[in-house]
């Protein structure tokens, strides 16, 4: 991953803290911290990345109340090495790093209470919260990925592990967790400084 697309996606988070939560209408969501996950490759792969979760302040109201907003998050990645045309992308319930195949990752993050849910893509009705569907790669080996989640929720996710796998998620026809085949690039979710992401901008 080239150090371009980085600051890239840096500035992005950088512009999506500062102005993209109006403070006026919600301080709280305008308040809550970046998170990140620098993806680092599992045995035999060359996978590597950075990825982002910030809030987003939304609208979310329907019918009598179309003026209802809330605080989602938003997820920025910017990942190579990539080998398949698509790749599954998923939160997983635990961040660690320490089993070199990734499979210390555990299992799909479901919810905050371990429920039993059945797998999905990210717009599905059911899913697992950390059910974030696919890297698509641009041929290059490289791909962004960047999508308001309306289901997982920031704090939910410190701590929490991203896997990327070799295939593609085939969502709810593959149960328990889209056929996505081995573990190729995993990191640890944490927060990230907010020196560095206020840099990118300067």
């Amino acid at each position: 991953m080239t150090p371009l697309l980085v600051a890239a996606l840096l500035a992005a988070v950088s512009l999506a803290a500062a102005a993209e939560v109006p403070l006026f209408t919600q301080e709280g969501c305008s308040n809550l911290p970046t998170l990140v996950c620098t993806v680092q490759p599992t045995d035999g792969y060359s996978v590597e990345g950075v990825v982002y979760f910030t809030p987003a302040w939304r609208r979310r109201g329907v019918g009598e109340q179309p003026d209802l907003f809330t605080c989602y998050v938003r997820i920025m990645a910017a990942v190579a090495g990539l080998t398949n045309p698509q790749h599954g992308f998923h939160v997983h319930t635990y961040g660690d790093v320490s089993v070199s195949d990734g499979s210390s990752t555990g299992g799909h993050f479901t919810n905050v209470a371990g429920d039993e849910i059945e797998h999905g893509l990210p717009d599905d009705e059911i899913r697992h919260w950390g059910d974030l569907g696919n890297l698509i790669n641009d041929g290059k080996g490289n791909a962004e990925y960047d999508r308001v989640d309306k289901v997982v929720r920031l704090g939910a996710l410190v701590g929490r592990g991203i896997t990327i796998h070799e295939d593609q998620d085939a969502g709810s026809s593959e149960q328990p967790t889209g056929a996505s085949g081995t573990r190729i690039g995993f990191c640890v979710i944490g927060y990230a400084n907010p020196e560095v992401i206020a840099s990118a901008s300067r």
